[in-house]
């Protein structure tokens, strides 16, 4: 071999991919204890008030919390602390918001199904044991079906988390803390819009937006606010200085 022989490139490497797949990796990996906590407390909850006769009620929509939180706080942190380094290293601005946020969207379809098998396992443990299945507080559980709709609305909730947490970051980087302050009605306000705009994620209260809006309008909204918030984590990042990277 030559020193003018190219580099035989490993099948399947791709340099521009790297960053998208190290943040689906770790957001799935790590999120493995995450929803170990949710999973037992859905079905732990339950069984025990019906172990000591009380009224088993769901508690789906709370314990999924902590899935989307943390998808919400891992992509914020990740951006923060990853911008500056991956940039000066020769990454583009374009290149690492485009990674970063198909990390996020990918990290969220693999919660959506593990949320919608979770969904589905619970309406079921509750039909088996001829439960009500009837959320805290007294409102209408969540829709167990049809299952690929549950998928679906899970995911793109999920994915605005996600996508949240990279436009609040971006945000921040950007502008600083008192813009980002100010901002956080428009990059984080989302993650209490989209769940009332789809039907198969919440419990259903009176006047919330899914009584009165058509399934495929709600979920178009839906997407069409995770595609906001992507487009605004690229304006912010897109001319961001380089912020040097401090230790105490």
């Amino acid at each position: 071999m030559t020193a003018s022989t190219p580099a035989t490139r490993r099948p399947g490497h791709r340099p521009d991919t790297v960053l998208a797949r190290v943040v689906t990796r770790t957001a799935l990996r790590q999120g493995t204890w995450v929803w170990a906590i949710a999973i037992a407390a859905t079905f732990g909850i339950s069984l025990l008030v019906g172990h000591y006769g009380g009224t088993p009620l769901s508690v789906l929509s709370t314990a999924i919390q902590g899935p989307r939180w943390y998808l919400f706080v891992m992509l914020l942190v990740i951006v923060l602390a990853s911008t500056g380094p991956s940039v000066a290293h020769g990454m583009t601005r374009r290149s690492f918001t485009r990674q970063v946020c198909t990390g996020a969207v990918l990290a969220a379809l693999g919660y959506g199904l593990v949320a919608s098998l979770v969904h589905a396992a619970e309406r079921a443990l509750f039909l088996t044991r001829g439960w009500d299945h009837v959320a805290v507080y007294g409102r209408r559980a969540v829709p167990a079906g049809p299952w690929a709709l549950v998928a679906v609305d899970h995911a793109v909730v999920l994915a605005t988390f996600a996508l949240s947490g990279v436009a609040v970051a971006a945000v921040f980087y950007r502008w600083g803390g008192w813009a980002g302050t100010l901002a956080l009605p428009v990059t984080a306000g989302p993650v209490l819009v989209v769940p009332a705009l789809v039907a198969h994620v919440e419990p259903v209260e009176l006047g919330n937006a899914v009584d009165t809006v058509l399934y495929p309008v709600g979920l178009a909204l839906a997407l069409a606010v995770c595609a906001a918030l992507w487009g605004l984590a690229h304006l912010a990042l897109r001319g961001a200085r380089v912020r040097p990277t401090t230790t105490s």
